[in-house]
């Protein structure tokens, strides 16, 4: 597996600290794993959502072409 240096803020490696701490996590880079799986998530999201929108447009710009405003 490759392995990254990173810069985290006080705030940031305090709250990996009580992750870690508090059992949920077994270590630091289980913690960063889930949260580079939330920023897929959320970009998969975000993706959909722009599709969907998307295809609201076109549907949208249909109905004004044909005269159904």
């Amino acid at each position: 597996m490759p392995t990254r240096n990173v810069v985290l803020t006080d705030r940031q490696a305090d709250l990996i600290e009580d992750l870690v701490g508090s059992g949920r996590f077994q270590n630091a880079s289980e913690v960063l794993r889930e949260g580079i799986r939330l920023v897929e998530q959320r970009m998969a999201e975000d993706s959909a959502r722009l599709e969907a929108l998307r295809a609201a447009i076109t549907a949208g710009a249909a109905d004004i072409a044909a005269g159904r405003s």
